[in-house]
């Protein structure tokens, strides 16, 4: 039986930190972030010098682990939440259903009601025929940066770019795909570089045979 034309983000480690760090709307992460994370490093190498100074080289490794560690795994843990929920936490973003291809742009934060088979759930629906282009972009990158986006017609375009809710979403996809409706399928999918790849082969190849099907029904 064939893989369903879907998109989704596979990330076990992703799924797992989101479980100890869900994020709901209004509460993702800011820049402070970060800056607290530096302020710290910068804290841990003081007192690394210091304990080495007091206790001699063990000081200089002991300390600054316990004191920037749990921090540091803290971080990554936000982060890798983050991702999930930013991704669509698991559930669909992009599937081709009959002759219309359906894409969620929006995060979908803890606690987000609704789901695919809510008409809601979908920033993006269009006729497969309708669709100028799907590529993958970046190839000649690492497969991390690499999206799946979807080449729309102007008139779309224009009215996602135009949308309030896509506002913090749709200028960042076309800064970094070209098209407002693209996804991280690089970041998003399981396995390695070769296995990824294959799979995002598989969702452009799958896309264009419907665009050329109900192109010839047509």
């Amino acid at each position: 039986m064939s893989a369903p034309v879907e998109l989704r983000t596979q990330r076990p480690l992703w799924r797992l930190s989101a479980r100890l760090r869900p994020i709901r709307a209004g509460q993702q992460p800011r820049g402070v972030t970060l800056a607290v994370f530096l302020v710290l490093l910068l804290v841990a190498a003081l007192v690394g010098v210091t304990a080495a100074a007091i206790f001699g080289p063990a000081g200089l490794i002991a300390v600054p682990v316990v004191l920037f560690g749990l921090p540091a795994v803290w971080f990554l843990v936000v982060f890798a939440s983050a991702s999930w929920y930013s991704t669509g936490a698991g559930r669909p973003v992009l599937v081709l259903a009959g002759d219309e291809v359906r894409g969620r742009l929006r995060p979908v934060w803890a606690g987000a009601p609704g789901g695919p088979d809510d008409p809601d759930w979908w920033d993006v629906r269009v006729p497969v025929t309708e669709l100028v282009a799907v590529r993958v972009t970046h190839e000649d990158r690492d497969i991390r940066r690499r999206f799946l986006a979807l080449d729309l017609p102007p008139e779309l375009s224009a009215t996602l770019a135009a949308a309030p809710e896509l506002a913090d979403v749709v200028p960042r996809l076309v800064t970094a795909a070209g098209s407002p409706a693209a996804w991280a399928a690089g970041t998003m999918l399981p396995g390695g570089r070769r296995q990824r790849a294959a799979r995002l082969r598989e969702l452009v190849e799958a896309v264009e045979r419907a665009r050329a099907a109900g192109g010839q029904r047509h």
